[in-house]
């Protein structure tokens, strides 16, 4: 049992002399690193500080290391300065070892910085409104973004419509930028501004960290108003066939917009005021047609109109287009001037009038008709007096016929023609 007790004893007493040996000697200094607080941004320069408590021998020194970046200053004394990496590891560990401290002391220590990797330039603010309250609101935040980033740039986007006055782009940079440097006192050289025209209204502040490059306007391609266009029908169409336009509508598109439709040409159906018309063309009429749409309820400024043309065959023939009545006390050159004559005036045809009658017309009475109606004609319809002709043919009534004829057919073989003279 006495040899028990005095074993016990003696390996306590072993213990607490290794215990006694391992604790820091009660003369020696502490030691610790502190580095730089929050996140730090690659390539920027960061402090690491060495703090001494208690009493410090003479003339000791101090040897740094990094696990990454470079030291750039301050090797050999308390405190050093670090560029940090511009890799993809975010940590940053500094090392200090104190050479001259007695045996015994511990003589390191390290702390750790962390770093973002790549954060590409960061949108601060984006401003649609006119509002002077909403720009000064945004332009403050801002500012103070700047403000506590110090190596950090701004940019402003400046987006605008294509159709904005230059006058008025320049006065909305002024204010931007005078509200910056003279109300913020931001340095001039910090801010870059950049436009774009693409229809968007619009203001974006970005702060652009080192080594990032600068932004791309996010929004100045989102413009406020809808995009409008018509479509029509492929190909080649008939005359007189039904053929159908649509409105296309594409963005942001208010309720209860209202839609009006014109035709170049021909007769709509059916759907005017809604998205899609039916139209039909007169036969022989242009070789064209074209469908407009003006839609009430876009935004101010925004364009809201758009058309479509499609092809429409004309039938090369000669073809009676209309006929009108020819007897004493009717105004014939007021009807004549209600008959579609622009496929004469634009295409490759001529205009017959053809002047009927049950009886045999004196022939001078015919001709002095002939040289109203062309008067008429040529003065009040601008048609080019070479291509209007007049003939005479029995009929069962007094009617006055009115053929188109192309270049590349003949008039009616059982009509007898009238010269007219040509100063006449």
């Amino acid at each position: 049992m006495k040899k028990t007790f005095a074993l016990t004893i003696a390996l306590l007493a072993a213990a607490v002399s290794v215990v006694a040996q391992e604790e820091p000697r009660a003369d020696c200094p502490t030691i610790s690193v502190t580095g730089p607080a929050g996140v730090w941004l690659p390539g920027e320069t960061i402090w690491f500080t060495t703090e001494l408590k208690g009493t410090s021998p003479k003339n000791i020194s101090f040897q740094w290391s990094v696990d990454k970046g470079e030291i750039v200053n301050g090797q050999g004394t308390k405190d050093i300065q670090v560029r940090s990496p511009s890799d993809t590891e975010p940590r940053l560990t500094a090392t200090v070892s104190v050479i001259g401290f007695a045996e015994g002391c511990r003589a390191k220590a390290s702390d750790t910085a962390f770093t973002i990797i790549d954060p590409g330039p960061i949108k601060v603010g984006t401003i649609r409104s006119a509002a002077a309250g909403d720009y000064e609101r945004e332009l403050a935040k801002f500012a103070q973004e700047l403000k506590d980033s110090p190596n950090s740039q701004g940019y402003v986007w400046f987006g605008n419509r294509k159709d904005t006055a230059q006058q008025e782009i320049e006065s909305m940079e002024r204010f931007v930028l005078g509200f910056l440097v003279n109300k913020e006192k931001i340095d001039r050289s910090r801010i870059t501004t950049g436009r774009v025209y693409e229809g968007a209204e619009i203001v974006e502040l970005w702060r652009v960290p080192p080594g990032v490059d600068n932004p791309v306007c996010q929004e100045c391609a989102k413009s406020p108003c809808p995009t409008l266009s018509v479509l029509g029908p492929p190909g080649i169409w008939l005359p007189g066939e039904v053929i159908s336009y649509s409105a296309s509508l594409e963005g942001p598109i208010r309720p209860n917009i209202i839609y009006r439709w014109s035709v170049s040409d021909g007769e709509i159906v059916d759907g005017q005021g809604t998205r899609q018309i039916r139209v039909t063309q007169k036969p022989t009429s242009q070789a064209s047609l074209t469908a407009s749409i003006e839609i009430l309820g876009f935004p101010k400024k925004c364009p809201n109109i758009s058309s479509e043309t499609s092809s429409v065959a004309i039938d090369y023939r000669t073809t009676l287009i209309d006929e009108l009545p020819n007897t004493k006390g009717i105004a014939v050159p007021r009807q004549l001037s209600k008959t579609d004559l622009r496929t004469v005036i634009d295409g490759p045809f001529r205009i017959y009038l053809i002047l009927g009658s049950p009886k045999t017309p004196k022939i001078s009475e015919v001709r002095n008709q002939s040289k109203q109606l062309k008067n008429f004609l040529v003065q009040s319809r601008k048609v080019p007096a070479d291509r209007i002709f007049f003939g005479v043919r029995r009929l069962e009534k007094p009617l006055i016929q009115v053929y188109f004829v192309p270049f590349i057919d003949d008039p009616p073989d059982d009509i007898e023609l009238i010269k007219i003279e040509p100063n006449n």
